[in-house]
């Protein structure tokens, strides 16, 4: 470990051997997933080529109240359509990849780690399948978890179908104990169904344990935040 100088004359250890693991897998993965694609032909790497596929995925992002960065993800928001039609599998991995290129940057991000809540919509495994396969699902896993230099602090699952339940209790024996403890599968408490004001009301709470009501996105998972705390990330127009 070496030491560097940091805040108020305080050094900052770093584990430069880690370090450089990090930054050789991160090399090894753009050779191997990215660069055959960027290398075909003219793809800029600008938010102005991935507009469309932003407006479609209709991603979110705000600061919790731990200061860490929460990327959000809402299956019935976005335009599965447009998703499944319009934008090549290729397109989708080098997108996902800018973005979190682009979430890279973010101070909170960077000091504090982030969270990524989805909203699957109990969406089927046929449309979930072919919104994103299987491989290209694992590669950004992969890339998100053990190579982009952020800390994946948790994974938090809302209105899950029941088969991605049945694989998740599957796979659950061949994760670490430091894995699972990652992944929060959040369960509003209701008697009344889906969609009503007891049920989001229960939502709202087991989200706002995690991440504080007030920085929960509006329209996020059919909540009514407090307040529009979503940033915008790609330094785009917001979407609506």
């Amino acid at each position: 470990e070496n030491g560097i100088g940091g805040k108020n004359g305080h050094s900052i250890k770093i584990n430069v051997s880690k370090a450089h693991r990090r930054l050789e897998m991160y090399a090894l993965w753009m050779r191997d997933h990215a660069y055959p694609y960027l290398s075909t032909g003219p793809k800029p790497f600008s938010p102005k080529h991935f507009q469309s596929a932003f407006k479609a995925f209709k991603f979110q992002f705000a600061i919790d109240s731990c200061e860490r960065l929460v990327w959000y993800f809402d299956v019935e928001r976005s335009d599965l359509n447009t998703i499944l039609t319009s934008l090549p599998h290729t397109e989708t991995l080098l997108f996902l990849t800018y973005l979190a290129h682009q979430i890279s940057f973010n101070t909170q991000g960077q000091d504090n780690g982030f969270i990524f809540a989805e909203d699957m919509g109990r969406i089927g495994f046929n449309t979930f399948m072919q919104m994103l396969p299987f491989n290209i699902g694992l590669t950004i896993d992969k890339f998100m978890i053990g190579v982009l230099p952020l800390k994946a602090k948790a994974v938090v699952f809302v209105h899950r179908p029941m088969w991605f339940d049945v694989a998740y209790k599957m796979l659950g024996v061949f994760l670490t104990r430091q894995m699972k403890s990652r992944v929060i599968l959040v369960n509003a408490m209701t008697t009344k169904g889906i969609g009503n004001d007891d049920e989001r009301e229960s939502l709202l709470k087991a989200l706002g344990e995690i991440v504080g009501e007030e920085n929960i996105p509006s329209g996020f998972s059919g909540l009514d935040a407090h307040g529009d705390s979503s940033i915008d990330i790609l330094r785009i127009t917001k979407v609506k």
